[in-house]
């Protein structure tokens, strides 16, 4: 019963606080901003696997859009309005999907393959969001290149590097039995 009860409860948990932490962690790479979200949800179904990694997502976002400055420039309900929710929203679907690739018995190239995956579906949420609020809500217009350019672009390498750490640490927790 202890065993369900972690796995179910306390592990998406603790996967939505790892996510929590890495969104509050931001840092410059020469003039692009990043933070350690996308790092820390790829490990988050990385370990939970499709169920508790979407779970573990699941609660972030609530946490969130409930009002808790959780998301990297803060939270509550008004964030879905500005350009970057559609990322926040990815982590949804990337998370499941990211973790249906992994498997019940992954290895490092399958961790890649689910990490990039989930980074696909992240940006391609990230931009539509970034696209529609841009064009029909602020009202400044951006054509697709320029959302390329300023949504994928200078995030493409640091975050294909925190798919390879986190492919890295999640075949270390695998050996040693942290892997669900």
């Amino acid at each position: 019963m202890q065993s369900k009860l972690f796995k179910n409860v306390a592990l998406p948990a603790l996967l939505a606080a790892v996510i929590i932490v890495g969104a509050l962690i931001r840092f410059n790479i020469f003039t692009v901003p990043y933070s350690l979200q996308l790092f820390a949800v790829t490990l988050a179904y990385f370990v939970g696997g499709p169920k508790r990694g979407t779970a573990a997502a699941a609660v972030y976002v609530a946490l969130g859009l409930l009002g808790l400055p959780v998301f990297t420039a803060g939270g509550g309900i008004g964030y879905v309005l500005t350009p970057t929710f559609g990322y926040i929203a990815g982590f949804l679907l990337a998370a499941a999907v990211g973790g249906i690739i992994r498997g019940k018995d992954p290895n490092y190239l399958r961790f890649l393959f689910a990490g990039l995956a989930g980074n696909a579906i992240i940006y391609l949420f990230g931009s539509v969001w970034f696209y529609v609020i841009m064009n029909f809500y602020v009202g400044t217009p951006y054509g697709v290149w320029q959302i390329i350019t300023v949504c994928v672009l200078p995030f493409i390498l640091t975050d294909a590097a925190a798919v390879v750490l986190a492919a890295l640490i999640a075949v270390r927790l695998k050996k040693a039995g942290f892997m669900f």
